[in-house]
């Protein structure tokens, strides 16, 4: 698959996380908190097929978390992470499915299938991205990293929750003791 993805800032891309929380709240007369539904979000209101796969072998790539095929409108989820397997891993498994989320809120319009592209084997189409831990950053994935982040732990909800908790408006000591990114601190979140 070919794909041209503007540079999008951080700001544009929390923007697109809360308008999806919002139509998902709307369509289904929920509010929206953490822990976010991500599961629902997908399957529900983006109306995409989700499933656990052995995606490390299907591929022969050792640190595959996940995969998207847009043409087919479905997320694969690797099976070291299965949360009913490997609890441990819950957290790794909502992000993963909030950063195929993200792939497809923000790039599926920009993807092309070049003509005649064939199988990737035994009738499998060739996923738009597999998604791997030790790949290095690209701007398309870090702004689906950005998206999860977004996503799980949306910025207003977390303030106020933060505020009703502590009294105070003041976050600074979830900024100031970390140099991470807002998507490498959601990473680890496990609702």
């Amino acid at each position: 698959m070919k794909s041209t993805v503007p540079f999008l800032r951080e700001e544009v891309i929390e923007g697109e996380a809360e308008m999806l929380l919002a139509e998902y709240g709307r369509e289904h007369g929920a509010v929206v908190c953490p822990p976010v539904p991500i599961d629902e979000i997908i399957e529900l209101h983006l109306k995409l097929e989700f499933e656990i796969r052995d995606l490390q072998t299907l591929f022969g790539l050792g640190d595959v978390h996940g995969a998207i095929w847009f043409r087919e409108r479905r997320i694969a989820v690797d099976e070291q992470l299965d949360p009913a397997r490997h609890p441990g891993k819950r957290g790794r498994y909502h992000f993963t499915l909030a950063h195929e989320a993200g792939h497809w809120r923000l790039h599926r319009k920009y993807f092309t299938v070049p003509e005649g592209q064939k199988d990737l084997f035994d009738g499998e189409p060739e996923p738009s991205y597999i998604c791997r831990s030790t790949e290095r950053k690209v701007p398309v994935e870090w702004q689906a990293d950005c998206f999860a982040a977004c996503l799980l732990m949306p910025y207003k909800l977390v303030r106020s929750a933060w505020q009703r908790r502590n009294g105070t408006n003041s976050m600074k000591c979830l900024t100031t003791f970390s140099t991470k990114t807002r998507a490498e601190r959601a990473e680890g979140f496990a609702p």
